[in-house]
């Protein structure tokens, strides 16, 4: 039997159509409707954001829940990531393909000097994709090429590609 895979993602209206841009089959308005009141259970649910009490309600019997942050109800579980630089260079040719797709907010990157903003801007919870934060001056970076950049925005994208192989 074939395996079909369908990818349903929740957002606020605004980022609809990013997620469908990102290969969503179903992009929910999780203002406008609850996933874990939907008729349709899954067999794995990524929790992103901490609410795996809501997770597990949209899990079918047997399915998993795979939280990355906050408090897990069973039978989810956490899946914790730990690399190094030679784990993170295994990702550049998934990055380079579009296999996995970076989304870094359009406000952003933010120099180390105003990691303050960054933060603030993070916790209005209005950011799209990924809020990036650089250590080395913008000449520092430009002299050392893109990819000195997407290696330490790796570890991000890292969790999302190891969640996509449990599905």
């Amino acid at each position: 039997m074939p395996i079909v895979m369908f990818h349903i993602a929740t957002s606020s209206s605004g980022k609809l159509e990013l997620l469908k841009s990102l290969g969503a089959d179903l992009a929910i308005d999780y203002n406008k409707e609850n996933f874990e009141d939907l008729p349709e259970k899954f067999d794995v649910v990524y929790d992103a954001v901490g609410q795996c009490d809501k997770a597990v309600k949209a899990v079918k019997e047997g399915g998993s829940v795979v939280a990355i942050i906050g408090a897990v109800t069973p039978p989810a579980f956490i899946f914790v990531v730990t690399s190094n630089g030679s784990v993170l260079e295994k990702l550049n040719p998934f990055l380079e393909s579009g296999k996995v797709k970076a989304v870094i907010d359009p406000k952003g990157p933010f120099p180390f000097s105003q990691t303050i903003e960054a933060f603030s801007h993070l916790q209005t919870g209005r950011a799209i994709g990924k809020v990036v934060i650089y250590p080395i001056p913008q000449e520092t970076r430009r002299r050392r090429g893109r990819n000195h950049l997407v290696i330490k925005q790796y570890y991000s994208f890292y969790l999302y590609y190891k969640a996509k192989m449990l599905c």
